[in-house]
């Protein structure tokens, strides 16, 4: 019993005389593929018979034949493609593998692009989560144990650093820190204060409270106390809120995260131990540094310090890093580690302009200390300010 024919539904165009068409059936029959309907019927042999078919979905099937110059067949359905008669013949048998592997190309290209805006999609809601659980790693770790950090660098900075003393200057830069923090008792030996022999403008400060200036902070600020200030109100942000630990814990996250989401405890610890040499060194993403300067210009609002010191020392950083070789990418820095950005001085400015200037109380100069030389840098660079 012969197999029954299956009739595909079809459309035939004769593109000759104004695109005439005809709806009917299509069936791929033994010998033929015959077209049909009331009124015409068409007969393509499959020699030389040449199908057009494209992978977009629900696009049809269209069939030309050199004998029929002029007739297009249309089939509206791929399985057509599916009929025996075109394995059987190795050209057509060509033509369909090759749909069919353009095909399965687009669904990988496809697939491939659902997976990728999955890992994307992954990642997003992972990084927010990591930003959302950071400031809980960070509260992890006890006070003590941080304090000890900082005591165990401490060696390690002080074999870099030539530290010198300038009783007169000391005086000075503690006076402004109480200024800033004038509720705080025990100033000086919460927050040693540290003078180290350097022409680069660097400031920089140990989990355990210490703060180190380069006499080159001095110098670039000519003195100007509220600039000075400014510097310190910056490094006593990221001192209280643990900055240079989160940034550790930030290059940890991964792991952190997959602890944090198993529920387990001390992975924070064992981090900061691990890679707690790292804290000297590390630089701090430019976002962190702009929400830094913006809770030091209210810290110097509220001890009546003029809030646009913050940018002008800024703007005097960078002019003077700049001049010596920096750039803002970083690729030819020496021991410093920090070049202000355009983009976090101009913040700065926007943001002082918003809080406002209230009482301002005009402040003593500091005296300029002596350029130490080129020569006496820091050896290795230094928490960036």
């Amino acid at each position: 019993m012969a197999k029954p024919v299956t009739k595909y539904p079809a459309r035939a165009v004769k593109l000759a005389e104004g695109e005439e068409s005809y709806s009917g059936t299509l069936a791929a029959g033994p010998e033929v593929l015959k077209f049909e309907s009331p009124g015409v019927t068409l007969e393509f042999t499959y020699e030389e018979l040449l199908l057009k078919v494209t992978t977009a979905r629900n696009s049809p099937v269209g069939f030309t034949h050199p004998d029929h110059q002029g007739w297009k067949l249309t089939a509206y359905e791929h399985r057509i493609l599916r009929e025996e008669v075109f394995r059987e013949r190795p050209e057509l048998r060509r033509q369909v593998d090759d749909f069919k592997a353009r095909k399965e190309g687009v669904g990988r290209v496809v697939g491939m692009l659902f997976f990728v805006c999955g890992l994307v999609g992954l990642a997003a809601v992972m990084g927010w989560y990591f930003d959302q659980t950071l400031p809980r790693l960070v509260e992890q770790l006890d006070p003590v144990h941080e304090g000890e950090v900082g005591d165990r660098l401490r060696p390690i900075v002080g074999s870099g650093y030539r530290l010198v003393e300038l009783p007169q200057s000391q005086a000075a830069l503690e006076a402004l820190l109480a200024r800033l923090l004038p509720d705080e008792p025990n100033l000086s030996s919460k927050f040693p204060l540290k003078l180290f022999a350097s022409e680069d403008p660097e400031l920089f400060s140990l989990p355990n409270g210490d703060i180190y200036v380069a006499t080159g902070v001095i110098r670039v600020a000519k003195g100007d106390a509220g600039q000075v200030a400014a510097l310190l109100a910056r490094e006593l942000v990221h001192l209280t809120q643990r900055h240079s630990l989160r940034e550790i814990i930030a290059q940890a996250g991964p792991q952190l995260l997959l602890d944090s989401l198993l529920g387990k405890s001390g992975g924070v610890k064992k981090v900061i131990d691990r890679d707690f040499e790292k804290i000297v060194g590390c630089n701090y993403p430019e976002y962190l540094q702009i929400a830094t300067d913006e809770l030091a210009i209210e810290m110097l609002a509220a001890a009546n310090i003029d809030i646009t010191k913050l940018e002008t020392v800024l703007s005097e950083i960078y002019t003077w890093q700049s001049s010596h070789g920096w750039s803002e990418d970083g690729e030819e820095r020496a021991t410093s580690t920090h070049l202000p950005s355009q983009r976090q001085i101009s913040a700065a400015n926007s943001f002082a302009g918003e809080v406002g200037q209230g009482k301002s109380e005009q402040l003593p100069d500091l005296t300029v200390p002596p350029n130490p030389g080129s020569g006496s840098g820091s050896a290795q660079p230094a928490v960036n300010f």
